[in-house]
């Protein structure tokens, strides 16, 4: 996966989202892997996303870490 440093941090977790594409990921395991620090942050930015057409936000299984946890995916 390449998450650039360039990017802001709204673009890193929608390109991961993107890469990542169908499968349910927690506001933690966003933070982990793109490196936008603190997970409340990555929660500022999928909250939105999860009113949009191509996401979906709802308490499930975390694909990552397998906790269940309110979780984003972009739909497939």
């Amino acid at each position: 996966m390449t998450i650039r440093v360039d990017m802001s941090n709204s673009e890193k977790v929608v390109e991961f989202l993107r890469i990542n594409k169908g499968f349910w990921q927690c506001d933690r395991c966003i933070s982990v892997n793109t490196g936008v620090e603190p997970p409340n942050q990555v929660n500022q930015i999928t909250r939105p996303l999860g009113t949009t057409r191509d996401y979906e936000r709802r308490a499930t299984d975390c694909q990552n870490c397998g906790s269940t946890k309110v979780c984003i995916r972009r739909k497939p």
